[in-house]
């Protein structure tokens, strides 16, 4: 492997990292909001 094939292989695991980061991040707010909803409903 090239030295500039290695750079792209980082390069694109660093952005796969910050699309599962992203992702994650997106659905804990989806379910914070459900549970605060489940909570209203119940009160």
């Amino acid at each position: 492997m090239s030295k500039e094939n290695i750079m792209f292989d980082i390069e694109e695991r660093l952005i796969d990292v910050a699309v599962r980061i992203n992702r994650t991040a997106e659905t804990l707010q989806r379910q914070k909001q459900t549970f605060k909803t489940r909570e209203d409903k119940t009160s």
